[in-house]
């Protein structure tokens, strides 16, 4: 599992790259905790390269949700391929996570979330 973190536009964009499942699921958790700081407010995680999730990794996920939930920081997931996006469908975490096709369209929604409402 390999974990990059870039700041673009006051928003922490976690790329996952590999499997995240038992030994995966460590390291990306390792490497969340590295990046992740308490003035953040939105997060996009991109798993567009992520090829395995398994219940290890659901596990992180969800305590990710969790966490983020009670700290008010907002979470997308992008890039998901057909057998992660299945593994959200099929457990539920689609309710836990704002699905998006891509970085720019995460990026986009955090943009329009932010600006005022018009009257």
């Amino acid at each position: 599992m390999k974990v990059e973190a870039i700041h673009c536009k006051e928003v922490l964009v976690v790329q996952a790259d590999g499997s995240l499942d038992t030994a995966g699921a460590r390291e990306f958790a390792r490497q969340l905790q590295n990046y992740c700081d308490t003035d953040l407010i939105n997060v996009i995680l991109d798993f567009s390269r992520l090829d395995v999730l398994g219940s290890a990794g659901l596990q992180v996920l969800y305590l990710l949700s969790k966490k983020a939930k009670s700290r008010g920081v907002h979470l997308v997931a992008v890039g998901l391929q057909p057998e992660v996006r299945e593994v959200f469908d099929s457990s539920g975490f689609v309710a836990f996570y704002k699905i998006l096709d891509s970085v720019e369209d995460g990026l986009d929604a955090f943009s329009r979330d932010a600006m005022p409402s018009p009257l």
